[in-house]
């Protein structure tokens, strides 16, 4: 083991320096050379960006900032350790939702201090003996070669069964990341007839969820409970298998259990906030998205999109509170809005939307002086050139901008958005993706063309506007937005209606359409009204 230990680069996190101390020194004893100390997850995720560790040894409790439990995520889903990376936790925490909440994550082993030099080289020399044996698959696995790794898997198989059950494991997940579902399939049944293990028998039900087999998925992971009842993460997958048959009210109930076992979970404070907002259970999911907020206030999960939902919730409650209780929800409205101001600062239409959802909730909360400034926000948002708008934004906003319109001294400024907003989405619709027979210098020169016609439209030259688009179509006939802007254009202005000749291009633009785009594009919905504007012309 010495010689291992040698070649390994270990970190170590813990708040206690003491500590720190005392694990490196022991693991100097038994032979570690390269060792690295962390005082927190920022010091510790910047480590593992500049070097990649063979062992990381986390204390869960850290005090302020990530725990544990959400470091090993986060490393885990920006990729700065692999499956090879041996993930030690460490913890004095004995409550079941400390406990059951870090082996969510399965660290490769739970230590709990303190502890001695003689049982920590026990518990390293069977983790390290083990990782040496699987290296081959290991190798593979980062290379991406899934296939080299089962074949990898078979040969360990059978020159090491002690850790057969560890190599079955590695071997399913290849399998499943080769696309071989099926195979993947038989293996987690032949574990389960062998022995019941948590992984196989969430890999089954997993599989049936992947299929859309959800009430097969329901029935393994109901199995799995009875074998394994304190297990949170498999009363998330009953949740997600309700809420896919569209039992919320049940869903949700599995929800509120798993989170009584283990409550820190962001993700699964998230989905019981959608699930609880789906049901009208604004309260509920009110506190659910602000427990994930606050407990996923350092991590890399919390992004725009779970404010975005807080504040459309927030909305809400907002035209039932009065007093104290409405001052409140506001209060916490504005310390919110400026961390994630913060937060996505670059991101230009993630923050238009959550400035959308907040202009709204102040226009339901009947501050008038609070809408104003939001939507000037807005306003300053959608007009940065970075601002990319794609249909999903563009119908948030559009939605949130139609609650702001109840007060009509908003009128003239929501115009000029709703032109803005209008603009960005035609920009956006042009780098859909399209049969491309064309250049590069094509596909630019048709794009300058069109957005040339996009700023004639806004200037209300729409005439000009049309000859552009017409330019662009000439270029590229097939691309479906340029035909879709030609359209607008001509549907927008009297005197084009008017005249047959444009009229008779417009229905010519709208067969074409409806002829050869497919009904789940992004755009059809787009087609719709502008057909049904056009008819009732």
């Amino acid at each position: 083991m010495s010689q291992l230990l040698r070649n390994s680069k270990i970190l170590i996190v813990d708040d206690f320096a003491e500590f720190r101390i005392s694990i490196k020194f022991m693991l100097q004893e038994l032979g570690a050379q390269m060792v690295s100390q962390a005082n927190n997850a920022r010091e510790a995720i910047n480590l593992c960006k500049n070097s990649r560790f063979d062992v990381v040894f986390c204390d869960y409790n850290l005090g302020d900032g990530q725990d544990g439990q959400q470091i090993l995520e986060e490393l885990n889903l920006r990729g700065l350790i692999s499956v090879a990376t041996l993930f030690l936790m460490v913890t004095a925490e004995t409550s079941s939702s400390q406990v059951l909440g870090a082996l969510e994550y399965q660290p490769d082993a739970y230590i709990t201090k303190p502890f001695t030099r003689q049982q920590l080289e026990q518990r390293l020399r069977r983790l390290l003996a083990r990782n040496a044996v699987l290296k081959p698959i290991h190798d593979a696995m980062l290379q991406e070669s899934y296939l080299k790794a089962i074949m990898a898997c078979e040969a360990v198989i059978e020159q090491y069964p002690a850790v057969r059950f560890a190599t079955l494991r590695l071997k399913a997940e290849c399998l499943e990341k080769s696309n071989q579902i099926d195979e993947a399939l038989n293996l987690y049944n032949r574990v389960v007839e062998e022995q019941p293990l948590l992984w196989a028998m969430v890999g089954l039900g997993r599989i049936s969820f992947k299929k859309k087999d959800y009430q097969n998925s329901l029935t393994y992971f109901k199995e799995t409970l009875q074998e394994f009842p304190s297990q949170a993460t498999v009363l998330d997958w009953i949740a997600k298998c309700h809420s896919a048959m569209g039992m919320n009210v049940e869903a949700e109930n599995q929800l509120k259990d798993a989170i009584g076992i283990s409550p820190k979970n962001v993700r699964r404070q998230s989905l019981l906030g959608e699930v609880a907002q789906t049901l009208g259970h604004f309260e509920l999911a009110h506190k659910a998205y602000g427990k994930a907020i606050k407990e996923g206030a350092y991590s890399c999960i919390i992004d725009a999109s779970h404010y975005q939902h807080y504040f459309d919730i927030t909305a809400e409650l907002v035209m039932e509170k009065q007093g104290k209780d409405l001052m409140r929800l506001l209060e916490d409205t504005e310390l919110c809005y400026k961390r994630v101001e913060s937060m996505h600062a670059k991101d230009a239409a993630k923050l238009a939307c959550v400035q959308a959802s907040v202009a709204k909730l102040y226009q339901n909360a009947d501050k008038e002086s609070q809408t104003s400034k939001y939507v000037s926000k807005l306003a300053k948002t959608l007009d940065r050139p970075n601002c990319e708008i794609d249909n999903e934004t563009y119908q948030h906003i559009e939605n949130a901008l139609k609650v702001v319109a109840q007060n009509e001294k908003f009128s003239s400024s929501l115009k000029q958005l709703h032109d803005d907003l209008d603009l960005k989405k035609q920009v956006y619709e042009e780098t859909l993706p399209e049969e491309d027979n064309h250049s590069d210098s094509e596909t630019v020169d048709a794009r300058l063309l069109n957005r040339e016609g996009m700023q004639l439209a806004k200037a209300k030259r729409e005439l000009e506007a049309l000859q552009k688009y017409n330019q662009a179509i000439a270029i590229e006939p097939e691309n479906f937005g340029y035909r879709l802007n030609a359209v607008q254009v001509i549907a927008e202005n009297k005197m084009l209606m008017n005249n047959a000749k444009y009229y008779q291009e417009a229905k010519e633009h709208l067969q074409m359409l409806g002829d050869t785009m497919d009904q789940d594009d992004e755009r059809w919905k787009r087609y719709e009204a502008l057909k049904e504007k056009l008819e009732n012309a």
